[in-house]
């Protein structure tokens, strides 16, 4: 039988493994035979299916017959709901998916779909793609983005390629990795650049994940990807699916001239009741703690904190359930001395222990592991859990600390939920231990307490001696009373003020500094001289005199009454003016009574400062920096930064914070942070966290304490290969034999054996492969590969080249790498200097070359014979007829060496001798 007859009968089997899967598959109302039969020569699927694809050709018979057997089958199919159609066979799956498999996709298709397996109901929008379009299925365990690389590596000419996968605000999830504008320009550059070329001149790259082109970061994404690939660039900014869950199917942000059209038909976009959203985590919606979407909380004495707001919640348009939520603990400082509880179940976080918790109708088990500080929170039951009970546990998170002398600083719960098919994006709740009083810019002088007047009753002071006060007296003197005087005593301190003076008047401060939009809280104590006194207190717009704030109290004479409220300052205003003025008084003249004491207004603190950077890049800002958008109600005193981290002496320092990053802060608020390597653990895609606190000072005394929150997101690093780990046989990364390699010898080794392997993110310390070169091979030298670990194996074994492959661990590699020999079986050899080249591979980038030299002492050869005396000094060639001569003195490579009576000279016919 040849191969045509058998690939022929595998056909047959192929056709009907499809009639039997198409049994329980429930299409459109467009025919299964026109459906399928359109979708089958051009589906490859996973790894396998990518490496058969390419070599089967469909054989016109057995197509025929394929096409055939499918239209007489005549199954008429009509729309039916998901939950009433008949369970697919998992077995009949699998194998139309190894039949479909192994068609080759026709080769005048110029579109080509990529679908992400993660992709619910796939099937459904397949049956609605044009069949002039190719369709490929990505792994869910491989990196998308090479899968794609690899079809279309060595093609050309592709007009349109479409991406049907989840996405987010600048991610799209293609297998195991995430496609973001980072790694577009770190690991995935290289695959960018192998589709590029793929790709004809005006071609199109259409993303129907959700969101992917939202906002800045999803425009910086679509951006990068059309610069990197050369296409036009479509995509969504909003979800993507049915409109039922509130997607559509447009794309609605375009870089450059998009001529393809959607791929889905709106059939099928009409029956897919799916979208391409991820679950999405938000830990405070109405944003009342947030800060740049982080939620931020404070606890000062060991007080019990929310971790999320009361209006936490998880939402997934199109899922009811998650599979987990996971909680990434950060930064805990001191011990099992922090607590978290979860609906009630409370967790040492230096030590791991396993929990149940019942919420609304599940049992949650919530699993803290310490050394990696991860909380995963799964249905005990298994499955998936219900959304409604996941949201009722997610707003019963708080934290504690108990410790005597709790470590000051930001403490981060990083969330995200797992819907079965993508993980949300990260979201962080920052917890700040540490100072949590308010900053409080007192109004200048709201007590007057200056100047101290030498009367112990009242006197009239004038107004340029009372510090930060105005009045419109006419005779510019401020009222102001010793406490006891009369029977009254002062609220706070020793004196206060009666509005009024010699004339009805208004007591006055300018408040400057002021940040746009910021609240500003308000206190003062009122109270009225002989009865009910009735006084205003405004706030005005300096610029424009328009009043933003008003308040009108009255008070009777029998005790002091703190009045207090808030006001947001409008964004075009940036100073404003607090007024005092007297409407009534209990003796009928406004000049006698309202007496005012310890006014003040409370600002927000300094506002949370947070900033992002990749794991090998320094942050540098200049002045004003952290404190640029702190804010300061003070009469024009510079503010600054007092303390990082509690210590006055940081200030203008370069310490190490806890992660081992080195940070410097000055007083102006300009800093510098270097991740100093420190976060090279992670991987890309992966952020980790970092923090510092620093101290602000309004120039008036007045202080507060916020922290800093920095996001690092992980990029890829470059394995590193180091041939001689001590450097006893070589330097820095590269190795050199401690002895010449002499013909005849057996193999050699090419490395030392503490040859080194590290990576500081790869997963699971692993390498995907290995190449060695012999870059100047001479005759018969070859490169010998020895036994290797199970898992490794090697190609070009007996050659110049090797090429390890297998994902395994570093230990694993550096066994192969020992496992390689250098040798030259040949009598005669070269004695050059041999150079070999060592790349290692993490499944993304190579490592730097690392080189081994291997001194080679060559077969001495005498070329010409020259007689210099009657003891002839031999540097050429040899007369054969002498071949048995004594007494001779040869001198080979500069060394002269004597023959012995006993010696005997030999030579070949070729000049050779011995």
């Amino acid at each position: 039988m040849d191969k045509r007859q058998q690939r022929h009968i595998k056909q047959i089997e192929h056709k009907r493994i499809i009639e039997r899967a198409a049994e329980h598959i429930i299409l459109p109302h467009t025919g299964l035979a026109e459906t399928v039969i359109s979708l089958e020569p051009r589906f490859m699927f996973d790894a396998a299916g990518l490496a058969t694809g390419a070599e089967v050709t469909v054989d016109a018979t057995a197509q025929a017959q394929i096409d055939t057997a499918l239209a007489d089958a005549a199954v008429d199919v009509a729309l039916i709901d998901d939950a009433t159609a008949p369970a697919v066979s998992q077995n009949d799956n699998n194998d139309l998916i190894e039949a479909l498999a192994t068609v080759e996709p026709p080769g005048s298709s110029q579109e080509i779909i990529f679908v992400d397996s993660s992709v619910n109901d796939y099937q459904t929008l397949l049956s609605g793609i044009n069949q002039n379009v190719e369709v490929i299925m990505l792994d869910a365990n491989r990196d998308g983005v090479e899968q794609i690389a690899e079809i279309l590596a060595g093609r050309s000419n592709i007009n349109a390629i479409h991406i049907i996968s989840h996405g987010d605000t600048g991610q799209l999830h293609l297998g195991n990795t995430i496609l973001t504008a980072e790694s577009m320009q770190g690991e995935h550059v290289d695959e960018l650049a192998i589709i590029g070329q793929a790709l004809s001149s005006d071609a199109d790259i259409l993303i129907y994940g959700c969101n992917f082109a939202a906002g800045e970061y999803g425009q910086q994404a679509a951006e990068t990807l059309a610069k990197l690939t050369g296409a036009d660039v479509a995509a969504s900014d909003d979800a993507t699916g049915a409109t039922e869950l509130g997607g559509d199917w447009d794309l609605e942000v375009q870089q450059g001239d998009i001529e393809t059209r959607i791929a889905i038909e709106e059939l099928a976009q009409h029956n897919w009741l799916n979208t391409l959203v991820s679950a999405e985590v938000n830990l405070d919606p109405d944003s009342s703690q947030s800060n740049n979407g982080v939620y931020v909380n404070v606890t000062p004495d060991g007080s019990v904190v929310d971790v999320t707001d009361s209006d936490a919640i998880i939402t997934d348009v199109d899922d009811t359930e998650l599979a987990s939520l996971t909680i990434d603990v950060v930064a805990v400082r001191d011990g099992n001395a922090e607590l978290l509880t979860i609906a009630g179940a409370q967790f040492q976080l230096a030590t791991t222990s396993n929990s149940n918790v019942t919420v609304g109708g599940t049992t949650f088990n919530i699993a803290y592991d310490a050394p990696s500080e991860i909380i995963t929170i799964t249905n005990n039951a298994g499955g998936d859990a219900p959304i409604v009970d996941v949201n009722t546990l997610l707003t019963d998170i708080t934290y504690k600390n108990i410790a005597a002398a709790p470590t000051a600083g930001y403490r981060a719960f990083n969330f995200t939920a797992d819907d079965g098919d993508t993980d949300s994006a990260l979201q962080t709740s920052s917890i700040l231990v540490g100072s949590a009083t308010d900053l409080k810019f007192e109004t200048i002088n709201g007590g007057f307490e200056e100047p101290v007047t030498a009367s112990t009753t009242w006197e009239l002071v004038d107004q340029t001696l009372v510090l930060g006060w105005d009045t419109t007296d006419p005779t510019s003197v401020i009222e102001i009373w010793d406490s006891g005087f009369n029977g009254v005593t002062a609220q706070e301190g020793n004196q206060f003020a009666e509005l009024n003076a010699n004339n009805p008047s208004t007591l006055s401060q300018t408040l400057i500094d002021i940040q746009p939009g910021g609240d500003i809280t308000y206190s003062f104590f009122h109270r009225g001289r002989a009865g009910v006194d009735t006084m205003e207190l405004n706030i005005i717009d300096t610029d424009s005199g328009s009043i933003i704030a008003t308040r009108q109290v009255s008070t009777d004479n029998t005790a002091w009454v703190e009045y207090s409220g808030t006001f947001t300052v409008p964004v075009t205003t940036s100073e404003v003016d607090v007024t005092f003025t007297a409407i009534s008084t209990a003796t009928g003249s406004l000049s006698v009574g309202n007496f005012l004491d310890d006014a003040g207004f409370t600002f927000s603190g300094p506002t949370p400062d947070l900033f992002s950077l990749n794991e090998d890049a320094i942050q540098v800002d200049v002045a004003p920096g952290l404190i640029g958008n702190d804010l300061d109600a003070n009469l024009g005193t510079a503010a600054t930064v007092s303390a990082v981290n509690g210590n006055a002496a940081n200030v203008g320092t370069q310490i190490t914070l806890a992660s081992g990053a080195l940070l410097t802060v000055d007083s102006t608020g300009a800093y510098t942070y270097d991740t100093n390597s420190q976060f090279d653990y992670l991987n890309s895609g992966q952020t980790g966290n970092d923090s510092f606190f620093y101290t602000f000072n309004d120039g008036d005394g007045n202080v507060d304490s916020t922290f800093v929150n920095i996001a690092i997101t992980g990029v890829n690093d470059v394995p590193v290969i180091d041939l001689d780990f001590n450097d006893d046989n070589g330097s820095g990364l590269d190795y050199q034999n401690p002895g010449p390699y002499t013909a005849g010898d057996p193999g050699i080794a090419i490395v030392d054996s503490d040859v080194s392997i590290t990576d500081p993110d790869s997963p699971a310390d692993t390498i995907q492969s290995a190449s060695i070169t012999l870059t100047n091979p001479q005759t018969g030298d070859v490169l010998i590969v020895g036994a290797l670990p199970v898992g490794i194996t090697a190609t070009g074994s007996g050659t110049s080249v090797i090429t390890l492959s297998g994902i395994k661990s570093f230990t694993d590699y550096e066994t192969a790498l020992k496992a390689i020999t250098f040798s030259n079986a040949n009598a005669i050899i070269d004695g050059s200097d041999r150079t070999i080249e060592f790349t290692v591979n993490d499944g993304t980038i190579d490592s730097a070359i690392a080189t081994a030299t291997i001194d080679v002492f060559g077969t001495p050869i005498v070329d010409s014979q020259v007689t210099t005396n009657t003891q002839p000094t031999i540097t050429g060639t040899w007369d054969e007829a002498n071949g048995s001569a004594t007494g001779l003195q040869v001198t080979v490579d500069g060394t002269t060496y004597t023959l012995g009576t006993d010696a005997a000279l030999t030579t070949d016919g070729s000049g050779n001798w011995s």
